[in-house]
């Protein structure tokens, strides 16, 4: 594992320093968010042409937008209106998460700090925390918590390809980010897995029981 971390260090370094090396890897994230817009989503067989479809309360059609531009406002929203901020972490192995942190209200309306009690949200196969930008009355509800959300690998803007392995990787990356960078104290984390997001939080609670698990759909 030493050696391994020293040659990806390395790696870093020159990948930056030398100019074949940068564009390489550079070509390297396109196509991979290429294959995240337009393939790894859902069905897994999304294009570029496919579109999203919205409905009112009654079950009717009212609009349909692009996949590329429903992301995009979702992250858009989620900016504008909960003043969220955008995450990129990466996992023991390599691989780059990206996620949203979205800080949560107290009861007088103002943000909660950054080490305040925290949802780490695992979400379902196929979903996308894009998709949250498009719940807006869903996210104000969660009141005296601060989110914390990642699509998985291969989805959208996170790299690499799922595996077993990599969804636990990820899963432990998530809460070390929140425990050391957010600084936010055990006691206040609580693991919210929808669906196939269950397995993760499960997996960490089972490794780290201290803390609080509620999973819904799984």
């Amino acid at each position: 594992p030493m050696i391994s971390k020293i040659v990806t260090l390395v790696y870093e370094i020159f990948s930056v320093i030398i100019f074949p090396i940068a564009i390489c890897r550079y070509i390297h994230y396109k196509i991979h968010t290429f294959l995240g817009y337009y393939l790894m989503v859902p069905s897994q067989f999304y294009s570029k042409k496919v579109k999203i479809h919205f409905y009112d309360a009654k079950g009717n059609p009212t609009k349909e937008v692009k996949q590329k531009k429903y992301l995009r406002k979702g992250r858009q929203n989620l900016k504008e209106v909960f003043n969220a901020e955008v995450v990129n972490i990466k996992t023991a192995d390599g691989a780059k998460l990206n996620g949203m942190f979205i800080p949560g209200k107290d009861p007088y309306g103002r943000d909660l700090k950054r080490d305040g009690p925290l949802i780490i949200h695992f979400l379902g196969q196929g979903g996308r925390y894009e998709d949250l930008g498009h719940y807006k009355e869903v996210i104000s509800s969660i009141k005296n918590h601060n989110i914390l959300v990642f699509n998985d690998r291969g989805v959208v803007k996170s790299s690499s390809i799922a595996t077993r392995e990599g969804l636990f990787l990820d899963a432990e990356a998530i809460l070390q980010y929140a425990k050391k960078r957010l600084n936010v104290p055990k006691e206040k984390i609580i693991l919210h897995g929808h669906s196939f997001g269950g397995i993760k939080a499960t997996y960490l609670a089972s490794k780290h029981r201290d803390l609080k698990l509620l999973n819904d759909r799984s």
